[in-house]
């Protein structure tokens, strides 16, 4: 019982549409807040059958109540308006103005909805279908996801011929049902997108985390660093508790490979216990990019996560220092200082080597 056609209003059909002190950007119409009549004329649906019933019409609104949003709608089986002239080069010309063409759209239109996001086009019966949006005011509204099935109803037509036939409060009423069914059936078939790391919404990616055994609430990966994550979790979790995990885990979050030392691999004489620790257990990952307080520690439980129960882990940021060329030599007691600029607030002083140039 799913829907037999689907219509969308993308790039390609809103491009050929005429707006009217509207505009449109990714598939998203706006409208100008300094006028108030607003109106946009789509070109003609081409179902390719003659007397053809028109079904759901549907879209996103966002608007203020301040805002009046109307949809008119009529349908016929002849493409011309006269002669000489179809009915699409006609509205979809924007040399004529808005009034005339809501004019000439009002005296053969066979419906107008009121502020709805959803409608069923009833007694709307030709090959072609002719859609114009009206909207009145001078606050914000967008109008997205724009778009068109046919049937629109499919419970009505699965009754006996003799109960469709003069019965429209029964076709209306099933048209309710039918309209919640056709939503959830379109859900479920989107099932397979919302469980692909490349589609599903963000929002479900630390769920899908959750689900391979690791925690990445905290909101400090980007969108693109968390879907490389949660696709390489099956990867990571085999190589848990060993270094490989560890410079991985850094690529993806860091864009870097760290130096990775452990204490237990330090010749105690040359281990500077304020750096690589005192235990056997203690690792320090050296990078190379500054991280904030905050984030280095969300980054720290989340690579906990993926060291052996005992370790304890570190992060140490390596600053980047001047280098000499060769053949350069430093006399005792000399240092280099790399160049910074700063400013200094009112009753500030300078100390130490600071030079003001």
């Amino acid at each position: 019982m799913a829907y037999l056609r689907n219509y969308s209003f993308h790039k390609n059909r809103l491009e050929k549409a005429a707006f009217h002190e509207a505009t449109f950007e990714d598939n998203t119409i706006s409208i100008n807040t300094d006028c108030y009549d607003h109106g946009v004329f789509f070109q003609a649906l081409d179902s390719g059958d003659t007397e053809t019933p028109w079904g759901r019409f549907s879209m996103k609104i966002e608007k203020s109540e301040e805002v009046l949003f109307k949809v008119h709608v009529f349908a016929t089986d002849n493409k011309y308006m006269n002669d000489e002239l179809t009915w699409d080069e006609y509205f979809l010309n924007t040399k004529i103005s808005l009034v005339e063409k809501a004019k000439a759209f009002s005296l053969v239109e066979k419906k107008v909805y009121l502020a709805t996001e959803d409608a069923i086009f009833f007694d709307v019966i030709g090959r072609y279908c002719f859609i114009y949006l009206e909207i009145l005011g001078t606050d914000e509204c967008k109008i997205s996801n724009i778009r068109m099935f046919l049937p629109g109803d499919n419970f009505f037509q699965t009754l006996p011929e003799v109960y469709q036939q003069n019965n429209d409060f029964l076709k209306k009423y099933l048209s309710i049902f039918s309209t919640i069914y056709n939503d959830f059936q379109e859900q479920l078939e989107a099932a397979p997108e919302m469980l692909n790391i490349d589609t599903a919404p963000m929002e479900l990616l630390p769920v899908f985390a959750s689900w391979m055994g690791v925690n990445v609430e905290g909101n400090f990966l980007t969108e693109e660093q968390l879907r490389t994550l949660v696709k390489n979790l099956y990867s990571l979790n085999r190589m848990k508790g060993t270094r490989s995990a560890l410079e991985k885990i850094c690529e993806i979050v860091l864009d870097e490979k760290p130096i990775i030392v452990e204490q237990a691999m330090m010749d105690n004489q040359d281990s500077d216990e304020n750096v690589y620790g005192k235990t056997p257990f203690d690792v320090v990952l050296f990078v190379e990019q500054f991280v904030p307080e905050d984030k280095r520690m969300q980054i720290m439980y989340l690579l906990r996560q993926f060291v052996p129960v005992r370790a304890n882990l570190n992060i140490i940021y390596l600053e980047k220092t001047s280098s000499m060329d060769g053949y350069t030599y430093l006399d005792m007691n000399a240092q280099m200082y790399d160049e910074k600029s700063a400013g200094l607030d009112d009753k500030n002083r300078l100390d130490g080597n600071i030079i003001i140039q």
